[in-house]
């Protein structure tokens, strides 16, 4: 049955004018109340008179084939969204550290003048503050820096229990579930900061309070056969191998299908204004692309969001001293030379005066080519870092 019995009328009359065979898509209604996509092709079979005799139709079934276009749809736009964004904020986060490394700089030079240093000081903390949306935006575009190693994700998530607790606030009840080590592979810092924007987003999904679970587990996706239907397949979109799966469930408002379809996109929000800046879910999704990961999301309005995500699984054992260490650099105590490589010529200028006023002699290039000249000319030891 046609879910909308316009269409059908419309498509009767299209066979009706046509001297051959018509097709279009349709949406069906099957006899358990769940709508079906459909691809009609038919023509209209007539008397010797002309008059219609009955319409003859085939019908063929392409909700799979729809589902699948629209996950590649999506999967196109976020992968070009992510590149423009990574490529602005990899730029303006150039121009951000410029900013603050001259404000720091300047400090030091009116020290005794307070209204001057204030106004340093207010300049350095703003040119932070848009670092950490350039971070973001670096983590959608899969532009950061990551340092993986391997770790239990169940005992990562308990030992954070009670920062999840102080984020959530009183009227949320938490629940951490989940049986033995699930050892992942991923950079801690960004694992940390994926929970934290879960959490945060179920939090502001539950206003009155409500419930959210955080459950691990271990789980292998199977390679599907060629006669299993992508609509059954609890993994939709995750490939085939064995995963340390995440899922953070609440049971909060949900979202619509229209809200669903733009959850990650970056800079799309449905809170007020000047709540949130709608890269919350966006950064989470980029963090676990660039890991080798894979998230997925269902909701209903009223019933809730769940989210799972699909870890790498750790191959090799828990690395304890892989974890980041404080590092004092220690001015140089006779002069050093030290070879400085990097395209922007502006953030060059400022890490030369940086390095230079640690008592560093400063040799500049502006690519790999030119400083394999100037290291052929300076026949020194050299260090890379």
């Amino acid at each position: 049955m046609f879910k909308e019995p316009a269409a059908r009328a419309r498509y009767l009359a299209q066979m009706n004018d046509a001297t051959g065979a018509v097709e279009t898509q349709a949406v069906w209604r099957r006899k358990d109340g769940e709508f079906m996509t459909v691809r009609l092709y038919g023509r209209t079979v007539r008397y010797e008179d002309g008059r219609v005799e009955c319409h003859e139709v085939f019908a063929e079934d392409v909700s799979e084939r729809r589902g699948l276009e629209e996950q590649l749809r999506q999967a196109q736009k976020m992968e070009a969204i992510g590149q423009l964004t990574g490529g602005i904020a990899h730029d303006f986060n150039n121009l951000l550290t410029i900013i603050a490394g001259y404000a720091e700089l300047l400090q030091h030079q009116v020290a005794d003048n307070p209204a001057a240093l204030n106004d340093l000081v207010e300049i350095d903390k703003a040119s932070r503050s848009a670092q950490q949306l350039t971070r973001q935006l670096l983590a959608l575009g899969r532009r950061q820096v990551l340092r993986p190693t391997a770790f239990d994700m169940l005992a990562f998530i308990r030992d954070a229990r009670g920062m999840l607790t102080r984020v959530l606030g009183e009227d949320m009840r938490l629940i951490v579930v989940g049986e033995g080590p699930v050892i992942v592979t991923a950079d801690v810092g960004q694992f940390e900061q994926v929970v934290l924007n879960l959490a945060i987003n179920a939090r502001d999904a539950m206003p009155a309070g409500g419930r959210l679970s955080f459950e691990s587990s271990v789980v292998h996706v199977p390679a599907l056969g060629p006669d299993c239907h992508r609509e059954a397949d609890p993994y939709t979109g995750v490939p085939p191998g064995t995963y340390g799966v995440l899922t953070i469930c609440d049971n909060g408002l949900g979202m619509d299908k229209a809200t669903l379809a733009r959850v990650f996109e970056p800079f799309f929000t449905t809170k007020a204004a000047g709540k949130g800046t709608g890269l919350g879910l966006s950064t989470v999704y980029g963090i676990v692309k660039q890991s080798g990961g894979h998230i997925t999301v269902k909701s209903e309005p009223g019933e809730g969001t769940t989210f799972r995500i699909y870890w790498p699984t750790g191959d090799q054992p828990i690395d304890e001293a892989s974890a980041p260490k404080q590092v004092t650099v220690e001015p140089p105590t006779a002069s050093r030379t030290v070879l400085l490589v990097d395209d922007d010529g502006a953030l060059r200028l400022l890490l030369r005066k940086v390095l230079a006023r640690a008592g560093y002699t400063v040799l500049e290039a502006s690519g790999g080519q030119a400083a394999l000249g100037i290291s052929r000319r300076h026949p020194a030891r050299y260090t890379s870092c």
